[in-house]
């Protein structure tokens, strides 16, 4: 994180653009104090700006510019960081072509958060899923989890090549605490993502 802002006495400040899953929406047994970025932020003394929505797709270009405007400080400075964590809701498209149209997607994002003046960006593989605990996408519980995993080697390639900071979340939530629905993690599963994150995101945040 930047010293500078310490210096400042400024707090540094994470927008983070997600589904549900950072929205902390659709979990059984916690609400959004207890969705992962929370805790993370709690965690890390850093300041949330959660602009994360349940249903959330990568085409949703125009969200990410009001949640951009609304994002930024009484001064009109931007975040310090943005983490981009979306793509469960793309893998349920079974399209060849779209890993690909996934990018371009975060790519427009990226263009517009590095124009609003955003220095650190990551982005985030999407998490793995419980194939037999699927219910509504349980007949493409298979390809489903491929998807996902072709995001998260799409999404290494771009950040790779456009010197993004990049994390993976898939395989850090136990497979039991996404037993109610195969997709939203529950409070433990939550708490599991932070201790990820506070390993491999919070390095990565400038």
């Amino acid at each position: 994180m930047n010293d500078a802002d310490a210096d400042a006495g400024r707090p540094y400040r994470l927008m983070v653009f997600g589904d549900s899953i950072c929205a902390g929406s659709d979990a059984a047994d916690c609400g959004p104090q207890d969705a992962w970025p929370a805790l993370f932020a709690a965690a890390a003394g850093i300041v949330l700006v959660n602009r994360s929505r349940g249903g959330r797709p990568t085409d949703a270009l125009d969200e990410f510019r009001e949640a951009l405007a609304s994002a930024a400080d009484c001064d009109g400075r931007a975040p310090d960081a943005l983490l981009i964590a979306l793509g469960t809701n793309d893998s349920r498209d079974l399209d060849p072509g779209m890993p690909a149209r996934a990018v371009a997607n975060l790519a427009a994002m990226v263009a517009l958060a590095r124009s609003a003046g955003i220095q650190g960006i990551v982005l985030a593989a999407p998490y793995n899923i419980a194939q037999d605990a699927l219910r509504q996408t349980w007949p493409i519980r298979v390809e489903r989890d491929r998807n996902l995993r072709l995001l998260g080697d799409a999404y290494r390639a771009y950040a790779s090549e456009t010197g993004l900071g990049f994390v993976s979340f898939y395989g850090c939530v136990p497979e039991r605490c996404l037993a109610a629905d195969g997709v939203h993690p529950d409070r433990a599963g939550n708490e599991a993502i932070r201790d990820y994150a506070l390993v491999a995101l919070r390095p990565l945040l400038v």
